[in-house]
C-alpha cells in the first residue's frame, strides 16, 4: 500500500480513505496524480472480487463495528437492500457518498409529524461515518430541538435537552430516502457528551448531561448524516461502475 505522509495537520488521528479516486487528499496539490487505495489494491491482489464495502457500526453502546470488503453480512439487518443513486457534484462529478433524502419526521409522544419546510427537499446528504454527528440545516434542527425542549448550548455547541427522559421513550427521527425509510431511534441520535479528557458533562443534580446528536448549519449545500445516523443503518457502498449505496 502507498500512503502519503503528513507533516503539518490540525488532527491526531491518521485517515485511510476508502472513497473515491477523484476524492482522495493528494489531488489538492497541482499536478499529483491519485494512486490505488485499499479497496482498489484489494480488487487487483484478488483479495476480493468486488470494489465494494458494507458498513455497520452497530449500537452506540457496543464498542466496536464491522467493515466487510468485497461482501454482505445478511445477518446485520433484516428486509431487502434498496439502492439508491449518487448524486454528482456541480461539475458532473461523482466524488463522494452523496445521495437525496426526500423527507424527514419525528414520532414523539406516540404521534408523528414531517419535519422541515417541503421547500427543503429533496436534499444533498453525505453518508460521513467520519462525522461523529448529523449536521442539518438550521431551522431543521432547531424544530426537532424546540419540539424535545432542548435548549442551545454554548459551552458544548449543541442542543441540549432539560433531563434524559427522552433517550429511551420511544422517540425516533425518521428519514425518506426515495420510498425507503430509516428510523433512527432516540437512544441512538440523543447522546451524553464527554469533555476532553473523556470525562463526562453532568446536570446539577449529577446526572449525565442529554443532547441531540444533531448540529446546526451545512457545508456547501450539503448536509451530512454521521455516526448517530449511520448505526440505525447497514450501508453497502459500491464503488463501480455506477456507485450506489445500499439500505435495508
Amino acid at each position: 500500500m502507498e500512503f502519503g505522509v503528513g507533516t503539518q495537520s490540525t488532527s491526531t488521528e491518521g485517515v485511510m480513505g476508502v472513497g473515491y479516486v477523484l476524492n482522495e487528499a493528494i489531488l489538492q496539490f497541482p499536478g499529483e496524480n491519485p494512486y490505488p487505495n485499499l479497496v482498489d489494491q484489494m480488487v487487483s491482489e484478488g483479495l476480493i472480487q468486488s470494489q465494494t464495502y458494507s458498513l455497520y457500526l452497530d449500537d452506540i453502546d457496543d464498542s466496536t463495528g464491522v467493515i466487510l470488503f468485497g461482501g454482505v453480512d445478511t445477518d446485520k439487518f433484516t428486509g431487502t437492500l434498496s439502492t439508491l443513486p449518487i448524486n454528482a457534484d456541480n461539475t458532473g462529478t461523482v466524488s463522494r457518498f452523496t445521495i437525496s433524502l426526500t423527507g424527514m419526521s419525528l414520532t414523539l409522544s406516540g404521534s408523528t409529524n414531517g419535519v422541515g419546510a417541503s421547500s427543503l427537499y429533496p436534499m444533498n446528504v453525505l453518508l460521513d461515518s467520519g462525522s461523529s454527528y448529523m449536521s442539518l440545516p438550521t431551522s431543521l434542527v432547531e424544530q426537532i430541538a424546540t419540539s424535545m425542549n432542548a435548549k442551545y448550548s454554548n459551552q458544548l455547541a449543541g442542543y441540549v435537552l432539560p433531563n434524559c427522559n427522552l433517550q429511551f421513550s420511544g422517540t425516533s427521527l425518521n428519514f425518506f430516502f426515495s420510498g425507503v425509510q430509516i428510523s433512527v431511534a432516540s437512544d441512538e441520535f440523543i447522546v451524553n457528551p464527554v469533555d476532553t479528557d473523556n470525562q463526562p458533562f453532568t446536570y446539577a443534580n449529577g446526572e449525565l448531561v442529554c443532547m441531540l446528536g444533531l448540529l446546526p448549519g451545512t457545508t456547501d449545500n450539503i448536509a451530512v448524516l454521521g455516526d448517530t445516523f449511520l448505526r440505525s443503518a447497514y450501508v453497502v457502498y459500491d464503488l463501480v461502475p455506477f456507485p450506489t449505496p445500499c439500505f435495508p
